[in-house]
């Protein structure tokens, strides 16, 4: 199926606490009123703004309710190409796995009275885990080697990844090659 993309402009403010829950305010209640069926959906934050996808069905539907709120998007809104090399040779199982993580993170705000970093934590290894389990055989095809802590490991590079890309002096470089290598720019 085809999947559009919106650019939500200048959504999450200046991301102070009350600027985060009314953008995300916005991705909920779209959420409930309009994407709820919608297979395909999926948001990523993006700092000052964040990308809202949804199946082309539903293309119409995102789009009047982002105008009757006033909630200003990219024009024209065009079809999602996937700019990192992995994800996007593999976009159709990324999606599920996108739109899987979107309704998990909106169930757990609607389902819990309180959102902590205990409940973020335990989703986040509930989430991870299960992949890098799933993964522990493909450990055995990479140069014969088997790591001990293999998934403590892939962890903590993630971990200096993540840092680098959000701003932070941790891993630097590492971090640049780390982007390149997904971006299939070191090939």
């Amino acid at each position: 199926m085809k999947i559009v993309e919106f650019k939500l402009e200048g959504i999450n403010g200046d991301e102070q606490e009350v600027a985060m829950q009314e953008a995300f305010d916005v991705l909920f209640t779209i959420y409930q009123s309009v994407l709820k069926e919608d297979k395909d959906w999926h948001f990523f934050y993006e700092g000052t703004y964040s990308f809202l996808r949804c199946g082309i069905d539903y293309k119409n539907n995102v789009k009047r309710w982002l105008d009757e709120h006033n909630v200003k998007y990219n024009q024209p809104i065009k079809e999602w190409k996937e700019p990192y090399d992995l994800t996007n040779k593999m976009q159709n199982q990324f999606s599920l796995v996108f739109h899987s993580l979107s309704v998990l993170v909106m169930e757990l705000y609607f389902q819990n009275t309180q959102i902590t970093e205990d409940l973020i934590c335990y989703s986040a290894d509930r989430v991870i885990h299960p992949f890098l389990n799933m993964a522990t055989y493909l450990q055995y095809f990479k140069d014969n080697i088997v790591l001990p802590n293999w998934e403590a490991n892939i962890m903590a590079d993630l971990a200096i990844f993540r840092a680098y890309n959000n701003g932070k002096n941790i891993g630097w470089q590492d971090g640049v090659q780390h982007e390149k290598r997904i971006k299939g720019e070191n090939k």
